[in-house]
């Protein structure tokens, strides 16, 4: 993935993107594991994104997940519906 990464030209902005989707992708099993984590800052720093942009970004996206359950929780308190 790095070798693809760095023979692609991907702008700032777009990077940016990049990682944040790969955030979650991997955050799919419902977890963001340390080494997946470690992986994406490894390609943020080939993509010219700081590890801390990297961390907000993750911060985000666990942000966006709580309030989503908080969004289920309350337009069906009973659960969803089957």
């Amino acid at each position: 993935l790095i070798e693809v990464l760095e023979s692609t030209s991907v702008s700032h902005a777009a990077a940016r993107v990049v990682l944040y989707l790969a955030i979650q992708v991997c955050s799919a099993d419902g977890e963001l594991h340390e080494l997946e984590l470690a992986a994406i800052i490894k390609m943020g720093a080939v993509l010219g994104v700081s590890a801390e942009v990297v961390r907000q970004l993750n911060a985000l996206y666990q942000e966006e997940q709580l309030l989503r359950q908080k969004r289920i929780k309350l337009a069906f308190p009973d659960g969803p519906p089957v």
